[in-house]
């Protein structure tokens, strides 16, 4: 028996820097508080909260 081994990037979401603020990105977006504000108040860069929201699904 032959065991072989997958070549390549592992796939799915992986770990995020945002995965423990999930919860607050999504009750902030509801409202509409710009992303800006989110993003200054997570301390994290606008276009990391745009990609995290945008592969998160968090905009409807």
């Amino acid at each position: 028996m032959c065991i072989t081994k997958k070549l390549g990037r592992p796939k799915g979401h992986g770990q995020s820097r945002l995965d423990g603020s999930e919860e607050e990105i999504l009750r902030s977006l509801k409202p509409g508080v710009s992303k800006s504000s989110i993003a200054k108040i997570t301390r994290f860069t606008r276009p990391t909260l745009y990609h995290f929201i945008q592969t998160r699904g968090g905009e409807r």
